[in-house]
Protein backbone atom coordinates (compact mmCIF):
# COMPACT_ATOMS: atom_id res chain seq x y z
CA UNK A 1 0.00 0.00 0.00
CA UNK A 2 1.44 3.33 -1.14
CA UNK A 3 1.90 6.11 1.33
CA UNK A 4 1.97 10.08 0.03
CA UNK A 5 5.01 11.43 0.22
CA UNK A 6 5.72 15.18 -0.16
CA UNK A 7 9.22 16.72 -0.22
CA UNK A 8 10.91 19.88 -1.54
CA UNK A 9 13.36 21.38 -2.49
CA UNK A 10 13.53 24.65 -0.67
CA UNK A 11 14.91 27.51 -1.94
CA UNK A 12 17.74 28.20 1.18
CA UNK A 13 18.64 24.53 0.11
CA UNK A 14 18.62 25.30 -3.65
CA UNK A 15 21.05 29.10 -2.60
CA UNK A 16 23.29 26.84 -0.42
CA UNK A 17 23.94 24.59 -3.67
CA UNK A 18 24.58 27.49 -5.75
CA UNK A 19 26.62 28.86 -3.57
CA UNK A 20 28.47 25.61 -2.97
CA UNK A 21 29.19 25.28 -6.92
CA UNK A 22 29.75 28.52 -7.66
CA UNK A 23 33.40 28.20 -5.06
CA UNK A 24 34.24 25.32 -6.49
CA UNK A 25 34.43 26.64 -9.79
CA UNK A 26 32.91 27.23 -13.18
CA UNK A 27 32.47 23.59 -14.22
CA UNK A 28 30.56 22.79 -10.66
CA UNK A 29 28.46 26.00 -11.18
CA UNK A 30 27.01 24.73 -14.73
CA UNK A 31 25.95 21.44 -13.37
CA UNK A 32 23.54 23.15 -11.19
CA UNK A 33 22.71 26.50 -13.06
CA UNK A 34 19.60 25.26 -13.90
CA UNK A 35 17.91 25.62 -9.59
CA UNK A 36 18.79 29.62 -10.68
CA UNK A 37 15.14 29.81 -12.26
CA UNK A 38 13.65 28.02 -8.67
CA UNK A 39 15.61 30.22 -6.24
CA UNK A 40 12.24 31.91 -5.61
CA UNK A 41 10.30 29.10 -4.87
CA UNK A 42 11.75 25.72 -4.63
CA UNK A 43 11.08 22.42 -6.36
CA UNK A 44 8.00 20.57 -4.69
CA UNK A 45 7.66 16.86 -5.26
CA UNK A 46 4.45 15.06 -4.32
CA UNK A 47 4.31 11.32 -4.90
CA UNK A 48 3.70 7.42 -3.75
CA UNK A 49 5.79 5.16 -2.01
CA UNK A 50 5.28 1.68 -0.77
CA UNK A 51 6.32 1.79 3.00
CA UNK A 52 5.68 -1.93 3.62
CA UNK A 53 2.16 -0.88 5.09
CA UNK A 54 3.53 -2.27 9.03
CA UNK A 55 5.98 -3.43 10.30
CA UNK A 56 6.06 -6.93 9.04
CA UNK A 57 5.65 -5.21 5.68
CA UNK A 58 8.59 -3.53 6.11
CA UNK A 59 10.57 -6.02 7.29
CA UNK A 60 9.03 -8.44 4.22
CA UNK A 61 9.74 -5.75 1.91
CA UNK A 62 13.49 -4.31 3.22
CA UNK A 63 14.78 -6.82 5.40
CA UNK A 64 15.06 -6.58 9.24
CA UNK A 65 18.39 -4.99 9.09
CA UNK A 66 17.35 -2.41 6.81
CA UNK A 67 14.69 -1.68 9.19
CA UNK A 68 16.37 -1.65 12.26
CA UNK A 69 19.09 0.67 10.58
CA UNK A 70 16.37 3.50 9.93
CA UNK A 71 14.61 2.84 13.13
CA UNK A 72 18.38 3.46 14.69
CA UNK A 73 18.84 6.66 12.69
CA UNK A 74 15.38 8.37 13.24
CA UNK A 75 15.43 7.54 16.96
CA UNK A 76 19.45 8.58 16.82
CA UNK A 77 18.38 12.34 15.33
CA UNK A 78 15.34 12.32 17.80
CA UNK A 79 17.21 11.35 20.69
CA UNK A 80 19.90 13.95 19.82
CA UNK A 81 17.60 16.63 19.81
CA UNK A 82 16.43 15.83 23.40
CA UNK A 83 20.04 15.86 24.56
CA UNK A 84 20.28 19.09 23.42
CA UNK A 85 17.29 20.59 25.04
CA UNK A 86 18.19 18.97 28.21
CA UNK A 87 22.10 20.26 28.22
CA UNK A 88 20.66 23.50 27.16
CA UNK A 89 18.15 22.98 30.32
CA UNK A 90 20.91 22.79 32.62
CA UNK A 91 20.87 18.75 33.19
CA UNK A 92 24.69 17.28 33.80
CA UNK A 93 25.55 14.06 32.02
CA UNK A 94 24.43 11.65 34.93
CA UNK A 95 20.99 13.22 35.06
CA UNK A 96 20.73 12.70 31.19
CA UNK A 97 22.32 9.15 31.73
CA UNK A 98 19.06 8.71 34.24
CA UNK A 99 16.49 9.75 32.25
CA UNK A 100 17.89 7.37 28.85
CA UNK A 101 18.06 4.50 31.26
CA UNK A 102 14.34 4.95 32.91
CA UNK A 103 12.32 2.02 31.49
CA UNK A 104 9.45 4.40 30.85
CA UNK A 105 11.81 7.07 28.70
CA UNK A 106 10.71 6.19 24.97
CA UNK A 107 11.08 7.71 21.59
CA UNK A 108 8.38 10.77 20.62
CA UNK A 109 8.19 10.95 24.60
CA UNK A 110 8.89 14.39 25.75
CA UNK A 111 11.08 15.10 28.01
CA UNK A 112 9.86 18.37 30.15
CA UNK A 113 12.71 20.61 31.07
CA UNK A 114 13.89 22.19 34.08
CA UNK A 115 11.16 24.79 34.34
CA UNK A 116 8.16 24.82 36.24
CA UNK A 117 4.52 25.15 35.06
CA UNK A 118 4.02 28.59 33.93
CA UNK A 119 7.38 29.94 33.82
CA UNK A 120 7.24 30.34 30.02
CA UNK A 121 4.56 32.69 30.18
CA UNK A 122 5.53 35.11 33.46
CA UNK A 123 9.27 35.20 31.66
CA UNK A 124 7.38 36.21 28.33
CA UNK A 125 4.70 39.12 29.81
CA UNK A 126 8.17 40.13 32.31
CA UNK A 127 10.79 40.20 29.30
CA UNK A 128 7.24 42.21 27.21
CA UNK A 129 5.75 44.49 29.90
CA UNK A 130 7.78 47.55 29.35
CA UNK A 131 6.57 47.71 25.78
CA UNK A 132 2.66 46.81 26.45
CA UNK A 133 0.24 49.60 26.13
CA UNK A 134 -1.97 50.21 28.65
CA UNK A 135 -5.19 48.20 27.50
CA UNK A 136 -2.68 45.52 27.07
CA UNK A 137 -1.25 45.54 30.71
CA UNK A 138 -5.21 46.07 31.70
CA UNK A 139 -5.82 42.67 30.06
CA UNK A 140 -2.88 40.54 31.60
CA UNK A 141 -3.95 41.68 34.65
CA UNK A 142 -7.54 41.20 34.28
CA UNK A 143 -6.32 37.39 32.46
CA UNK A 144 -3.81 37.22 36.02
CA UNK A 145 -6.55 38.04 38.29
CA UNK A 146 -9.03 35.05 36.78
CA UNK A 147 -6.36 32.82 37.26
CA UNK A 148 -5.57 33.52 40.27
CA UNK A 149 -9.60 33.50 41.37
CA UNK A 150 -9.51 29.74 39.91
CA UNK A 151 -6.36 28.68 42.01
CA UNK A 152 -8.11 29.93 45.19
CA UNK A 153 -11.50 28.11 44.70
CA UNK A 154 -9.40 25.15 43.62
CA UNK A 155 -7.18 24.90 46.73
CA UNK A 156 -10.40 26.05 48.64
CA UNK A 157 -11.82 22.45 47.33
Amino acid sequence: MATTVKYSLTPDRINTILNAAEKKGPEAYEKVAWLEEHQEEGIPFEGLYDFGGNLEGAVEKFGEDKVYGAHREATGLWLGGRVRNMLEAGKTEAEIQDILDDPTFKPGKVVKSAKKKGDAYTESLDKNMDNMTEEELDAEEARLAEMLDKINQRKSK
